[in-house]
């Protein structure tokens, strides 16, 4: 599944006057798309990471796993395993499931935990720490779906005042609501 980013680009465009108008000017909006993978879900009940994307691992191995099957008793077939970079590559994960037909890239909350990890969720977001020493490894947002899919951090980046953020934005934007804000944010566009 690919999402599509929006970017906007303003014109001006000269209005036709009538002999009753002053000079104005129109703004016209265009809008470009362009693909990108489908974001990484966290799921609770996902026994192992997975994505049908094979242009995302950077090492895969054959693998005969059997198959799995979804909650709406759909069944899909492993085919290998491999290791794959998250976030931009600043995440590796390895164990990851190659699964044909597979059309979203879920990340198990249990196999996170196991290997040394805490996941805390929270009403618009969560958070992925080291157990040991509580670094801040990624963070995600709840989608208007309720989902929590994680999402894109840049090096050198604030992420421990990420609620007064969320704030500002939402005051900023005319005290637009969470979920609007949430999915003008799974979009990149702030």
């Amino acid at each position: 599944m690919h999402e599509s980013k929006i970017g906007v680009k303003k014109t001006w465009k000269e209005k036709k006057q009538s002999k009753y108008e002053k000079e104005s000017l129109i703004v016209q909006i265009a809008l470009k798309v362009e693909n990108k993978p489908a974001p990484w879900i966290l799921d609770s009940g996902c026994f192992s990471h997975m994505i049908g994307d094979k242009q995302r691992f950077e090492k895969l191995e054959q693998h005969e796993g059997g198959s799995i099957k979804f909650g709406n008793n759909d069944g899909a077939k492993i085919v290998g395993r491999g290791t794959v970079k998250i976030n931009d590559g600043k995440i590796r994960s390895k164990e990851v499931l190659f699964v044909i037909g597979l059309k979203h890239s879920l990340l198990s909350v249990s196999q996170i935990c196991d290997r040394g990890h805490d996941v805390i969720f929270k009403k618009h977001g969560c958070e992925i720490r080291r157990a040991n020493s509580g670094r801040l490894v990624a963070v995600g947002i709840r989608t208007s779906r309720n989902m929590y899919t994680l999402t894109k951090t840049s090096n050198g980046s604030c992420l421990l005042g990420k609620e007064d953020e969320d704030w500002l934005w939402h005051k900023r934007l005319g005290h637009i609501s969470f979920e609007n804000l949430v999915k003008i944010y799974s979009k990149e566009a702030i």
